[in-house]
C-alpha cells in the first residue's frame, strides 16, 4: 500500500500538530510530509522539526500559488513532483 502524504497547516503552539505527527509516526498508510505555517515564529514549526518533519513558512498569497508551493514541497520532502500528492490535514479544536 502506498502511503498518503499529508501536510499539516499550523499557526500557533503546535500541540495538535505534534499529536498528529506522533499518531501517524508508525502508520503504514499515512506520512506527515510537511508542516506549513503562515507565522515564522509558530512554535509548531519547532515541534515538527524536533520530530523530523520538514517545515515551511508561507504567506497567504503564497499558499494559494501552486508555482510557489509545489517546488518547495518537493524539495523539502525530497520527493519527485509527480510522486507527491499532498493532502491537507486540519485539526480542529473547540474550547
Amino acid at each position: 500500500m502506498k502511503k498518503i502524504n499529508i501536510a499539516i497547516f499550523v499557526s500557533g503552539g503546535g500541540t495538535n500538530c505534534e499529536n498528529l505527527i506522533k499518531y501517524f509516526s508508525g502508520s503504514e498508510s499515512v506520512n506527515c510530509a510537511l508542516v506549513v505555517s503562515n507565522k515564522a515564529d509558530a512554535y509548531a514549526l519547532v515541534r515538527a522539526e524536533r520530530l523530523g518533519v520538514p517545515t515551511a513558512v508561507a504567506t497567504k498569497p503564497e499558499l494559494n500559488d501552486e508555482t510557489v508551493m509545489m517546488p518547495y514541497r518537493a524539495a523539502k520532502t525530497k520527493t519527485e513532483l509527480s510522486n507527491l500528492s499532498m493532502t491537507p490535514c486540519f485539526a480542529f479544536y473547540k474550547s
